[in-house]
């Protein structure tokens, strides 16, 4: 199976982490570990990460201060955190550090497996909501930059009909020939224009009740 996503666990406790890696890794997870918080934060600085998997209680650098890094620099990476010394304010402080769960340990496996799907759902989501607001972006620039190329088009649309009228009764057909194509170019032009704007504009309003969502 294609790995579905990058996941860093750190646990001081390296029978914790092997496992959690293998069962991952076993359903499509591309799983790295750290032992320790300080080498947990290295590996973050140096790579990015979809999820984040700790403990809190480790020596020199724990969770929180795990947390706290993701916060500040990895505002697309979320985290889940695992703990066998739970408590109720500790549970708050993850919480309000930044924390997508909280699991006791020990844990069984179904456990950490439906929230890692569940916080992966969330970040496909994330991701999705994303684009849509970038297309749309892009829509919403592109009919602006179509009216004002459609402004000038328009005259001289304009200019090389008054021009058709005037040569007509001319007996020179190279003149009347090369003054048909430029009305003919910019009809053609014109239609493009109109097409460009309507897709445009479709393409504006189907992200844009994505992004709003269902009321």
């Amino acid at each position: 199976m294609a790995a579905k996503s990058r996941i860093l666990v750190i646990d001081d406790e390296k029978r914790m982490c092997d496992s959690i890696k293998v069962l991952l890794s076993n359903i499509g997870y591309e799983v790295d570990i750290a032992e320790n918080g300080r080498t947990g934060i290295d590996k973050l600085k140096s790579d990015r990460y979809d999820l984040v998997i700790t403990d809190l209680m480790m020596p020199e650098l724990d969770g929180f201060a795990v947390m706290k890094h993701v916060k500040e620099n990895c505002p697309n990476t979320l985290v889940i955190v695992i703990t066998g010394y739970a408590s109720v304010e500790s549970a708050v402080r993850a919480i309000r550090s930044g924390a997508y769960d909280y699991i006791l340990k020990p844990f069984d496996f179904e456990i950490i497996k439906i929230s890692v799907e569940r916080a992966w759902d969330k970040l496909k989501l994330e991701k999705e909501l994303e684009r849509t607001r970038k297309l749309a972006q892009v829509a919403e620039r592109a009919i602006s930059l179509n009216s004002e190329i459609n402004n000038p088009l328009a005259a001289a649309s304009g200019f090389a009909q008054l021009l058709q009228m005037r040569f007509r009764e001319t007996d020179d057909k190279t003149l009347k020939r090369q003054i048909s194509s430029i009305v003919k170019a910019s009809e053609n032009m014109q239609n493009m224009s109109i097409q460009f704007s309507r897709f445009a504009q479709k393409l504006l309003d189907d992200n844009t009740e994505k992004d709003l969502g269902p009321f």
